[in-house]
């Protein structure tokens, strides 16, 4: 009976040590509003009380069909739920509780945690939103947040960028994927490698694990090639993965983003397949070979496509 006993501690032990491996993996994934708790609606997955509840514990028990929870130390309790906390039309009533908190993952891309979203056409730069250390949209994402916002099917009622906490806090990032969107689908992505990254280094050819463009992208000559690319009075093109800067006609990319309203080479009426950029910036444009694209009407490389969402993700180690 003693032996039972002993055995069974020891296997509550190594649950126990299991699910703290767990939760401080997991809990990154999550983003945390303290001092609330789901009061009602939504769908209830499972609920378990444990002494000692934490919000990371409770993390660890929300699956892959779980996409909430909150949890209170002080009665122990962890409740998971289905709905996506940060979409407003599906039932979850919040209220303040100083003893509880709510957890909540990021919109994701199966494995994948949303850091970044800009959509074009708004007028509003994608580098200066990216650089805003003290702005965020998911710590608490306001019910006037549109939902379009945080889309990538049925976006275009979308009329502003999404930074996520994780911009300000760039930390245990393993990989990073940007993709760009157009007409509802991921049309072409890039991932890099961002162990020891920060939120500006990640972005450079050394660093690409996979790509349409490889492995030709690893051998060319790029300009500037960084999140933050190349700004002045003439140009103003970021995310830029760009051949040398020569004359409008002969230039040749595989990814860029015109971040303003003013372009030398489509003021000048080179790239007159743009189109207005005074009104439709910010602009992503992308090869949709695995080779060079141009905007210049020449017959050496084939005309860049057009995207509509840019979308930044990180995977955490």
């Amino acid at each position: 009976m003693h032996a039972r006993r002993y055995f069974m501690r020891c296997v509550a032990v190594l649950i126990s040590t299991f699910l703290i491996g767990v939760a401080s993996r997991v809990h990154a994934n999550f983003i945390l509003k303290r001092n609330h708790r789901v009061l009602s609606g939504g769908t209830k997955i499972n609920q378990v009380t444990r002494t000692g509840m934490t919000p990371s514990l409770c993390a660890a028990f929300c699956g892959i069909s779980c996409h909430t929870f909150h949890s209170s130390h002080t009665t122990g309790v962890c409740s998971t739920f289905s709905d996506r906390f940060y979409i407003y039309d599906q039932g979850l009533m919040v209220t303040s509780d100083p003893q509880w908190v709510i957890g909540y993952k990021s919109p994701l891309m199966d494995d994948w945690a949303l850091a970044f979203r800009a959509q074009t056409g708004i007028r509003a730069s994608v580098y200066n939103l990216w650089n805003k250390e003290s702005w965020t949209h998911d710590t608490g994402i306001s019910s006037t947040f549109p939902k379009a916002c945080l889309d990538f099917v049925n976006y275009e009622p979308c009329d502003r960028h999404f930074r996520s906490w994780i911009l300000s806090k760039w930390e245990n990032i393993k990989e990073v994927r940007l993709s760009l969107f157009k007409s509802n689908s991921e049309v072409v992505y890039v991932v890099f490698n961002g162990t020891g990254s920060t939120k500006l280094s990640w972005f450079t050819p050394a660093r690409i694990i996979a790509s349409p463009w490889s492995p030709k992208i690893l051998e060319e000559t790029l300009t500037a090639p960084s999140v933050k690319g190349i700004c002045n009075p003439a140009i103003c093109r970021r995310f830029f993965l760009y051949g040398p800067l020569e004359t409008c006609q002969s230039e040749w990319f595989y990814m860029m983003t015109l971040d303003n309203s003013y372009d030398y080479c489509i003021r000048n009426r080179h790239w007159s397949i743009a189109g207005n950029l005074k009104k439709s910036y910010p602009m992503f444009f992308y090869s949709k070979t695995s080779g060079k694209a141009s905007l210049a009407r020449n017959n050496v490389y084939p005309y860049a496509e057009s995207a509509d969402v840019l979308a930044v993700w990180v995977k955490f180690a």
